[in-house]
């Protein structure tokens, strides 16, 4: 579409286009194998946030802290998602730095679990989806190889 809108720019666009798109394919081929070496991969997270990452990677979503979006987990909410955590016997647990540490660390340590806190969109520390996907990776093989 840029082409058609900046035709005098089209071949830069193509080519960074085609750029982009081997990388991802690249990046993609790369962590399939890693975390084919590391599954089964089964994962708690405060908020259903990551379903897609989940179901593109073959990783097992158990079930989420947070019982409703923008519902703050009951008392017995957390001991069914901590009995669940136990009887699946998940691997990690995955939660955005802004939702409240104290229920993800509190379930994490009743399960006996590392927790990974991470932001689902670029900036600060993470300028990328890229390195995003490649932290919650490389998480995820490092617990793996911990276990």
């Amino acid at each position: 579409r840029f082409g058609e809108m900046r035709p005098e720019h089209k071949d830069y666009f193509e080519a960074n286009y085609n750029q982009l798109v081997a990388r991802w394919r690249e990046n993609i081929l790369d962590w399939e194998t890693r975390l084919s070496r590391v599954r089964p991969i089964k994962i708690i997270d405060y908020h259903d946030s990551w379903a897609y990452f989940y179901r593109r990677f073959k990783l097992t979503h158990v079930t989420t802290i947070e019982p409703k979006p923008g519902i703050k987990p009951s008392g017995a909410h957390l001991a069914k998602v901590i009995a669940e955590g136990k009887a699946q016997k998940i691997d990690l647990i995955i939660a955005e730095p802004f939702f409240p540490r104290r229920d993800v660390q509190m379930v994490a340590n009743q399960i006996g679990v590392p927790t990974l806190l991470i932001q689902q969109t670029p900036g600060g520390e993470y300028g990328s989806i890229e390195s995003i996907f490649e932290a919650i990776i490389s998480f995820v093989e490092k617990v793996k190889q911990e276990q």
